[in-house]
């Protein structure tokens, strides 16, 4: 058994005296701890409360086995007597380092694992490590997207893309987290409690019972507590099977610290695939950079540099259809739109004209026009509707005032296999050069 007498703790304010200590470690959540003790001088948690410095704080046992290490969230303390303070402080992983900060960027890479996004994805936040015990091979094949979302939100996404969760790391400092369940090695524990409580994980139906494929057996659970301190993820064998410790509780009873744990397999941790609504109905712009058929690969705004042989080619789906398809060009702007809160289905849809001011064809919104880059236009207004070639000035237009005019910067032949027609009041014919008119004599 481990009693409090043989406890060191560091960084907690000068207490030198443990009246109180409770932790939770459990997947999917920053593990907590509580510390209440006797100070005989504040000095430090005073300086603390007053600056932005991190506190770091490790409980161990006196050989050396740490049972906590944490930051210090929040502390009080409250004068007893004399040289006499009673003090409280909350602790929190170091995992908080990665749900601080909100992100947007980009993976569109195909060829990453869910878990090397993970790895690429907390580069942001300085000195994380994640640590993977899940399978390293399973890929999204299409871009996955974090959108403002902290690194350690993202991370959960990631994870139960792959059916497991995530757990802080709590035996050393630094911003250490696990994808699936912590492996701390060792031997198979033995526990000599008899005392437990047992049950089929609520899991087992939030996935959907007998009908997502699982068998009720396999969510089967152990809670038991004992005097002992197992590691996270540690194998234990109890009652005529070996099971992983999934979460844990350390609590200060009488004098003794007491330890719960919830034993089971890997079903237990299994979740449901998580996606962020923030996603569904949304659009985010995007430079292209390079065009594949009737796709566009896209720098997107979220994203600091995005080379086009790791961009992932998205379909192009122009809000009018078949009816105006043009591709956009090289450097100018798309929306990339998410129909629902998968980014996975994301599809590029419209292109953002940013030249209002300055084109000229778009200052008078009564005069719409459609051009090529090849310089061919199809405009429409309000008296007039055509169609142009800037090149070769060809043009035809149909105008209220004047009817329906054709012309040519170069030649024009009017040719038909039976006979050729023109019914109008007026029709007006003119040219620089000459008017030939062919028949075929043997017609």
């Amino acid at each position: 058994m481990t009693v409090h007498d043989n406890v060191v703790i560091t960084g907690a304010f000068g207490i030198t005296m443990l009246t109180d200590f409770e932790a939770h470690i459990l997947s999917n959540a920053h593990a907590t701890a509580v510390i209440k003790g006797i100070a005989k001088d504040i000095t430090d948690l005073v300086r603390w409360q007053a600056s932005e410095i991190e506190q770091e704080v490790t409980v161990s046992l006196t050989e050396g086995r740490i049972l906590f290490c944490g930051l210090v969230e929040n502390a009080v303390w409250k004068q007893e007597a004399a040289a006499v303070y009673r003090v409280e402080i909350q602790l929190i992983s170091g995992s908080i380092a990665l749900d601080r900060k909100k992100e947007s960027m980009s993976f569109q890479n195909t060829e990453l694992s869910y878990t090397e996004i993970v790895k690429k994805a907390i580069i942001s936040t300085p000195n994380a490590y994640c640590i993977c015990t899940t399978d390293d091979n399973e890929k999204p094949m299409r871009p996955m997207i974090q959108y403002t979302e902290t690194n350690w939100e993202f991370a959960k996404r990631m994870a139960s893309m792959v059916g497991t969760v995530i757990y802080p790391e709590v035996c050393r400092h630094g911003v250490y987290m696990w994808m699936g369940i912590p492996d701390c090695g060792g031997d198979i524990i033995n526990p000599e409690t008899k005392e437990y409580t047992h049950g089929i994980s609520s899991t087992f139906y939030d996935l959907g019972g007998l009908a997502s494929g699982y068998s009720q057996r396999n969510f089967t659970y152990y809670t038991i507590e004992c005097g002992e301190d197992y590691r996270m993820g540690a194998n234990v064998r109890y009652a005529g099977n070996i099971w992983k410790v999934l979460e844990k509780q350390i609590k200060l009873q009488r004098g003794e610290f007491r330890f719960t744990y919830l034993l089971g397999n890997s079903c237990l941790i299994t979740v449901k695939k998580m996606y962020n609504p923030l996603f569904s109905g949304r659009s985010i712009h995007g430079t292209v950079i390079a065009r594949e058929g009737d796709s566009v690969k896209l720098h997107l705004e979220i994203d600091k540099t995005q080379s086009a042989t790791s961009a992932y080619p998205y379909k192009w789906v122009p809000d009018t259809g078949s009816i105006m398809y043009c591709m956009p060009e090289n450097g100018t702007t798309v929306s990339l739109y998410f129909p629902d809160e998968d980014e996975r289905n994301a599809v590029a849809v419209n292109c953002i004209r940013y030249n209002g001011a300055t084109c000229n064809e778009m200052t008078d919104i009564s005069k719409r026009a459609l051009t090529t880059t090849e310089g061919k236009r199809l405009y429409l207004e309000s008296e007039d509707i055509g169609f142009d070639i800037k090149k070769s000035s060809h043009k035809m237009s149909l105008q209220d005032e004047v009817g329906i005019k054709l012309e040519s910067g170069t030649t024009m032949n009017i040719s038909a296999v039976m006979g050729i027609e023109i019914d109008a009041k007026s029709v007006t014919i003119e040219t620089t050069g000459s008017l030939n008119l062919l028949r075929n004599p043997e017609r």
